[in-house]
């Protein structure tokens, strides 16, 4: 029975944490920003994704954000 709890529980914080990955590979990869350059983790915060007046795809940025939160709760507690 205890093994179940450990699998359940890594399976939600992986999927907590593919969640907010994807939601900032997604975002970048159309990124253009509010100068019109292309994101570069170099360059740019990612918190710039989540601009609504630059980045076109910010809300699937927020979205991914909160879900993938809302997972990663129960994997740390």
């Amino acid at each position: 029975m205890q093994l179940y709890k450990i699998n359940s529980t890594i399976l939600t914080g992986l999927l907590g944490v593919s969640i907010i990955i994807y939601g900032v590979i997604f975002s970048y990869s159309g990124y253009t920003g509010c100068t019109g350059k292309e994101y570069s983790f170099l360059n740019h915060f990612v918190s710039e994704l989540g601009q609504y007046k630059c980045s076109p795809k910010a809300n699937i940025f927020n979205l991914s954000l909160i879900f993938g939160t809302l997972f990663l709760i129960p994997y740390y507690l």
